[in-house]
């Protein structure tokens, strides 16, 4: 699943095709997404995290989450349909994502009660975000590696950045968040590997030309600190794979 830097680029990709400009056709799997938009401006562009967010002039938001599917492409002229599910045009050209599996559109008037927007934390990409401020909305009871994943805690992690920050941090994935001497630290640590990667191109996690992640998606591979075998399962009720060194990583 993208994770919030892929929302962010995606954002600025589609900025120079849709914000202040006047829509001149539009498409899309849901026809009622998009009834009336014909005509109307793209006022701004905005990110929460996973969620990229179009503002129109009429008051109303379309909300896209590409889940585990979905991508933003932008084209000068012409657009493929199949697997459309959402295209905005303007004299600039078209902005289309494809494979997207939801998109909705909602009035301006309830967005503060929307029951998927309201419920995020602080984006980690945000001016001026706080760590603390995720520490304080987490369960302290909640084992570190699913509390990173906690969207209502801070939005924007996912499975890549929630592995690198760990190991990074030198931090036992399975511990309750209680038990972390300094659990600011993580949300710190995940902001600056996301601002570092606002970019094109590929993400890097650790800084290295040679090496693009210290754990995710290196399982039976050596670690790059210590050589003991990368470990990889799944955890949590919704089950993601967790890459961790056991020795770096080891209970405390």
């Amino acid at each position: 699943m993208p994770e919030g830097d892929s929302i962010w680029l995606a954002a600025a990709r589609l900025r120079p095709v849709l914000e202040g400009r006047v829509l001149t056709d539009v498409a899309c799997r849901w026809p009622r997404v998009v009834h009336g938009l014909v005509g109307k401006q793209v006022d701004r562009i905005e990110t929460r995290g996973k969620h990229l967010l179009l503002r129109f002039s009429d008051a109303t938001t379309i909300r896209v989450h590409l889940k585990m599917t979905g991508r933003w492409r932008t084209f000068s002229s012409g657009f493929p349909r199949e697997d459309l599910g959402i295209a905005l045009s303007t004299e600039a050209g078209t902005a289309a994502c494809y494979r997207v599996p939801d998109v909705e559109r909602i009035d301006d008037r309830g967005l503060s009660d929307h029951p998927v927007l309201a419920a995020l934390g602080p984006d980690v990409l945000s001016e001026g975000f706080d760590p603390g401020s995720a520490v304080a909305r987490a369960s302290p009871e909640a084992m570190v590696g699913e509390a990173l994943l906690d969207q209502r805690v801070a939005c924007g992690i996912g499975n890549v950045y929630r592995a690198e920050i760990l190991f990074y941090e030198r931090q036992d994935p399975f511990a309750p968040l209680h038990a972390v001497r300094d659990p600011e630290r993580l949300w710190a640590t995940a902001a600056r590997m996301m601002r570092e990667n606002l970019h094109p191109g590929r993400r890097n996690t650790t800084g290295l030309p040679h090496l693009d992640h210290w754990v995710y998606g290196r399982q039976r591979r050596p670690c790059m600190r210590c050589r003991t075998r990368i470990e990889a399962r799944e955890v949590g009720a919704l089950p993601r794979v967790l890459y961790w060194c056991p020795r770096c990583q080891a209970a405390r």
